[in-house]
């Protein structure tokens, strides 16, 4: 590695800079100054990914299995959580360090209070892997004035860090873990080689396939209660009970529609952490394919695509049925407080299967 070609994708919500006054951007520029300093070598920082640089550098750096010192640096906030792609660049990002055996790349910095990181709770599959991670804790930081002392040390101290990375890095390149050390750290078990992680891959379909009946049937009882909802408001409307009676069903249909966005909420959650754990594994028998080392036979490779596909083309539908009926419920939102909670949980699920297909469709596409 070379630590005068290190960059970093500093990936953000447009929102969280805007509220904040440009102070993310701004701390992006500073931590690169800052290096500079330091090292009297540049970091490129990318902060952009509207932009074209933003997406052809991206492509190229995880194509190439992040040779290079490439940091990615998430500023995690809970409209981060809520963002659709940036949750895919970090998943994709971190599986691919993790599977390279270069996991300090990975360096999210928690810049406003989120209440799962502080209660323990594993319901976030984004969360959760911040939470393992040794993130750069900025909640009380960013309220400081930017030419303070402490705000200006804390800056020096992020740079510093990247700095040793980048150097440890250097000096000591990590060898590049086998398919088959991938694959046992992936699954816990005694010196699996590639076909092994195949056929466990073909083993965990029936699993992730019954996971997928359950989604399907929770589905159907959230459409058995969502269906008759207009035309019963309708007809308390004909009645002429007015908002009173059209708050009174709303309230009836949230209090029935919460149990079952719990369960939702579990089955899709248990899917996302299924997805999240075989990443590493997945991409480290992608990597094996590209490389062509004769370890696994033509049936073999055929087999696993197989796979792959079988997944993909069997979570697009729950994916899309899920994302209809909100969309369906979205007015509905706004005339009953009662509905906003139901409809989080349900926006909850919807966003960690929209992250398990974005992964499952980037095995399909490598």
């Amino acid at each position: 590695m070379n630590a005068t070609n290190a960059a970093g994708f500093w990936s953000y919500t447009h929102r969280d800079d805007q509220a904040e006054g440009g102070r993310l951007l701004r701390l992006a520029e500073s931590v690169r100054e800052e290096y500079a300093l330091l090292t009297g070598d540049d970091l490129e920082i990318f902060v952009d990914r509207e932009g074209i640089e933003w997406g052809d550098e991206w492509r190229q750096r995880i194509d190439q299995a992040l040779q290079s010192t490439t940091f990615f640096i998430p500023i995690i906030t809970t409209r981060y959580l809520r963002s659709h792609e940036c949750r895919r660049e970090l998943l994709r990002f971190a599986g691919k360090a993790e599977s390279l055996g270069v996991k300090e790349l990975f360096l999210p910095i928690v810049y406003a209070p989120i209440r799962q990181l502080d209660t323990g709770e594993d319901d976030d599959e984004i969360v959760a892997l911040v939470r393992r991670t040794h993130f750069q804790d900025w909640r009380e930081l960013r309220l400081l004035d930017e030419n303070s002392a402490a705000y200006r040390a804390a800056v020096h101290a992020l740079a510093g860090r990247l700095v040793r990375i980048a150097e440890n890095l250097q000096e000591n390149p990590p060898a590049l873990p086998t398919p088959e050390e991938l694959a046992g750290d992936a699954w816990a078990g005694e010196g699996p080689g590639i076909v092994d992680v195949m056929a466990e891959a073909e083993k965990a379909v029936p699993a992730w396939a019954s996971t997928i009946d359950e989604l399907r049937t929770t589905l159907t009882e959230l459409g058995v209660v969502v269906t008759p909802m207009a035309a019963r408001i309708q007809e308390s409307d004909q009645a002429g009970h007015g908002f009173a009676g059209r708050l009174a069903l709303l309230r009836e249909f949230a209090d029935e529609m919460d149990p079952v966005a719990d369960r939702l909420v579990a089955v899709s959650t248990r899917y996302a952490d299924q997805v999240v754990t075989i990443n590493p594994a997945i991409l480290a028998a992608i990597r094996e394919y590209e490389q062509d080392s004769g370890t696994a036979t033509p049936e073999e490779r055929a087999s696993f695509v197989k796979v792959m596909r079988e997944l993909a083309d069997t979570m697009q539908p729950a994916v899309a049925g899920l994302d209809e009926l909100l969309r369906n419920l979205d007015g509905a939102k706004g005339i009953s407080r009662d509905l906003a909670k139901p409809l989080g949980k349900m926006s909850k699920a919807l966003s960690s299967l929209q992250d398990s297909n974005g992964l499952i469709s980037q095995w399909v596409i490598r």
